[in-house]
């Protein structure tokens, strides 16, 4: 599959090209575990993150090539208003009552390698991001600045 195949879109964010394969392009990527001739990193794990937080309209996987890499990477980002924040999934663990509070979403400031923005002015861009409150003691989530990819009643 080539790059400019119809079933994927892309976008500059942060400066960088992202490409966004549609459910039907990230199948046939993954089966041939490479995008316009070039290896796919981490197919598998790429497989798992669709299944686990591919139907969250809030969460997106890109793909992007680095000037010093021959492959694609995988990047996780986090749409909120239109703005793309690139972060970490994960099921949140509380700090306060150590249970776990659902799928979510971390700023993740390695991601924005690259990019050439200053780290600065990514903690601003994090700044933005709400704080989040445990489900289960309600205790405000200050460590992880945590982001729910679905409200607790649409779970």
């Amino acid at each position: 599959m080539n790059a400019d195949d119809p079933r994927i879109r892309y976008e500059f964010v942060h400066g960088q090209a992202v490409y966004f394969p549609s459910t039907n392009a990230w199948a046939e990527i993954l089966s041939e575990r490479a995008l316009a001739g070039l290896p796919v990193s981490l197919p598998d794990a790429i497989a798992g993150w669709l299944q686990q937080y591919g139907q969250f309209e809030v969460a997106a996987l890109g793909l992007v090539r680095a000037r010093w890499s021959a492959q694609w990477h995988s990047l996780s980002l986090l749409r909120l208003n239109g703005h793309y924040y690139r972060v970490h999934f994960e099921n949140v663990v509380c700090h306060n009552c150590n249970q776990r509070c659902g799928p979510s979403a971390t700023p993740d400031t390695v991601a924005y390698a690259g990019t050439n923005i200053d780290s600065k002015d990514i903690w601003a861009e994090f700044d933005r991001l709400p704080l989040q409150s445990c489900p289960h003691c309600h205790e405000v989530l200050r460590h992880r600045q945590t982001v729910w990819l679905a409200s607790p009643d649409a779970a």
